[in-house]
């Protein structure tokens, strides 16, 4: 395999792993979704598995076995696949996770996984892939189509396919950087929401307390339902309440801005993000699309008013 005909087969399986996520969402979940990571039609963790895949099945298949990778044995090529792809997804999942303080999948809920970055079902999966590939994919569709094509025109069209490449990977570490600082200032705003209803909770709790040692047994359950507690309490001590349910209130609506953010540009924005991998879970907050979908369903019914 030539340097060209790596590159040739890096962006045409990134391409084919892109439709098989998109086919397999859209069978599992019902819509059909932008799956990659990235905004083009590409999934480069495919790429990288089926050329890595090609170059550890053409150098083990010569130098130990002296056949072709096509002739290698199938449980060998399954094996040497599950190995290989599985640590590919490990690594990404974990620099993705520790980058970006993201995890973009998620397998603890399936059995036999490593902190949910792999498990084994997916690490099966991909073996058999692989033992697909190399079976039957290799050797690589570059090697007819270089020689149908002009270099010429090939050199051409792969450096525009990689400078697309390219700026879209930018474009979305952009993005993924201003979904990471956007969630991070959700974190903040529910922070202080926890601070403001814990004094809230704090002075109605005293305000109660105190009123209710002025009250006899049987005068207690009455009071409760009516403004005799409210009363109580001293004119300051209102005008504090007042000060800290407004702050809360903005609050809420500051948190349902933020959150309406990642519900918009569904395609080329952190609205696909959200769509695209509805198990996202930030480090802190949990499931990002939960944690939206949250936040705009307790502010519709005041929207609606």
């Amino acid at each position: 395999m030539t340097l060209f005909q790596m590159a040739f087969d890096f962006i045409l399986y990134s391409f084919v792993g892109w439709v098989i996520e998109v086919i397999y969402h859209a069978v599992t979940q019902g819509k059909v979704v932008n799956r990659g990571m990235l905004n083009g039609p590409v999934c480069p963790i495919y790429g990288c598995g089926v050329v890595g895949a090609f170059l550890i099945a053409k150098q083990g298949a010569e130098y130990a076995f002296a056949c072709e990778p096509s002739e290698l044995n199938g449980f060998i090529i399954f094996l040497g696949g599950m190995l290989l792809c599985t640590m590919i997804e490990l690594v990404t999942g974990a620099l993705l996770d520790t980058i970006f303080h993201m995890r973009w999948w998620d397998y603890r809920e399936k059995p036999f996984n490593l902190n949910g970055y792999i498990c084994l079902e997916f690490s099966i999966i991909w073996g058999l892939a692989m033992v697909f590939a190399i079976k039957v994919l290799y050797p690589s569709p570059g090697h007819g189509f270089f020689e149908l094509v002009p270099n010429m025109l090939t050199n051409i069209v792969l450096i525009l396919c990689y400078i697309a490449l390219a700026a879209d990977l930018v474009v979305t570490v952009l993005m993924i950087r201003r979904m990471e600082h956007r969630l991070g200032e959700l974190d903040e705003v529910q922070k202080k929401m926890r601070a403001v209803s814990d004094k809230l909770s704090v002075m109605i709790g005293e305000g109660t307390l105190g009123e209710m040692q002025r009250l006899d047994e049987g005068r207690l359950q009455a009071a409760l339902a009516k403004a005799e507690l409210r009363d109580a309490i001293s004119a300051s001590e209102k005008e504090r309440m007042a000060d800290l349910a407004k702050k809360k209130r903005d609050l809420e609506l500051m948190a349902a801005k933020l959150s309406k953010s990642f519900t918009e540009h569904r395609i080329l924005g952190l609205g696909r993000f959200v769509s695209a991998f509805p198990g996202l879970k930030h480090d802190r907050l949990g499931n990002v699309k939960k944690l939206i979908a949250g936040w705009l369903d307790a502010r519709r019914p005041a929207d609606n008013a």
